[in-house]
C-alpha cells in the first residue's frame, strides 16, 4: 500500500508544485482508499471534504443518492420538496441551541 500524501510530500521537495506531475491514474476508491489504473492502492489523506468523513463508495450514500436520483433529480428553490423539508424540520430540531431566538427558516 502507498500513501498519496506521501507521494505528494516528495513531488513538493523535489519541486514538483504541480500535484498531477506524478501521473498516478485513479480508477476507484474505496473507504478511505484509492486504486490506480495499475492496481495498487493508496491511502488518501488528502481526500476532499466529503471523502474525508464519508470514505468512497460508502453504502449508505450511494444508496441514498440512488433513491433522490430515483424521485427527483433537481427541483427549482421555488418549489417545496418533501425531502428538503423534512431536512429543514431535523435541522431545526438539532440546532435550536445554536440558531438565533425566534428562528425557524433555512436557506
Amino acid at each position: 500500500m502507498h500513501c498519496i500524501y506521501d507521494t505528494l510530500l516528495l513531488g513538493i521537495i523535489m519541486g514538483e508544485h504541480n500535484l498531477c506531475s506524478h501521473k498516478i491514474n485513479m480508477k476507484s476508491g474505496h473507504g478511505c482508499y484509492l486504486v490506480s489504473d495499475k492496481n495498487e492502492e493508496y491511502l488518501d489523506l488528502t481526500a476532499g471534504t466529503f471523502n474525508l468523513s464519508l470514505g468512497y463508495q460508502n453504502e449508505k450514500i450511494l444508496k441514498a443518492v440512488q433513491f433522490q436520483l430515483n424521485q427527483l433529480t433537481h427541483c427549482s428553490s421555488s418549489f417545496e420538496v418533501d425531502s428538503v423539508v423534512e431536512l429543514q424540520t431535523r435541522l431545526l430540531a438539532c440546532s435550536s441551541d445554536v440558531r438565533p431566538a425566534n428562528s425557524s427558516r433555512f436557506w
